[in-house]
């Protein structure tokens, strides 16, 4: 049987399922916004080695970007292991650990959370990885399938796994550029081509942003393309770090 969770409990426990998955977060949720306080919970798990975060929002199908603004977007691609997933007929609100699970009324919104009256009920079970087959009758399991369900349905914004030597991510599909206004997508340093936060104002890793500050020459020639990751063969600088045939898709 489910525990009633009253709006204290419900964030009480829905932090703790965070704070204490080890291997994969579930977050289903039309409309999300993160506070800083859930940024701290969540920003560890992305460097636990094949940790999974799976996000589905919905609603707002004409801009899809007031259910999940770019800033969230990035913080979650910054994740190895990520599926951000949108569903434009999503109302339920389900999160979950590999151990715990919430349904509950609560968006993950940092209003909902303060201001709303919200309760929950949660569920506990002992599942495998995010798609294998749960076997029992629990509620847990039966609203794990259903929701599993709803994920396989739904369309595809942003998805990377860790590569098969466990050094970076390779994108599986890359669709957000129809989600959002301009590119939110994770974008490259022109100096070292390393992933990093899409950035027009600082498209280098924290280390080459160290070595550029010493000088700070605005047209030094770099190497690699901020949007595409592709070499730049010197066609790309601070002042001018996307390559010009992508400038226009950027700009949106």
């Amino acid at each position: 049987m489910g525990q009633f969770l009253t709006p204290t409990a419900l964030k009480k426990n829905l932090y703790r399922i965070f704070k204490e998955a080890e291997k994969e977060i579930i977050i289903i949720s039309p409309f999300i916004q993160l506070s800083d306080e859930l940024r701290t919970i969540l920003r560890p798990k992305q460097k636990i080695k094949d940790f999974q975060i799976t996000i589905l929002y919905g609603k707002n199908e004409r801009d899809p970007s007031k259910s999940l603004n770019p800033t969230d977007y990035r913080f979650f691609s910054e994740f190895k292991n990520h599926e951000i997933l949108y569903n434009a007929n999503l109302h339920a609100k389900y999160y979950a650990n590999e151990r715990e699970a919430i349904i509950t009324s609560l968006n993950l919104h940092q209003f909902s959370l303060h201001n709303n009256i919200e309760v929950g009920t949660l569920l506990k079970q002992t599942w495998g990885s995010i798609g294998n087959l749960i076997s029992g009758n629990t509620e847990d399991a039966d609203a794990f399938k259903y929701f599993n369900k709803v994920l396989d349905q739904s369309d595809a914004v942003h998805v990377a796994e860790l590569d098969s030597r466990g050094r970076s991510s390779s994108v599986i599909a890359d669709n957000a550029k129809h989600y959002f206004k301009g590119n939110p997508s994770l974008g490259y340093c022109i100096r070292s081509g390393e992933k990093i936060p899409f950035n027009l104002e600082k498209p280098f890793s924290d280390r080459a942003y160290l070595e550029w500050a010493k000088y700070k020459n605005e047209s030094y020639k770099e190497n690699y393309c901020h949007f595409s990751g592709e070499k730049s063969n010197g066609q790309t600088s601070f002042a001018k770090p996307v390559l010009a045939k992508y400038w226009k898709e950027v700009k949106g």
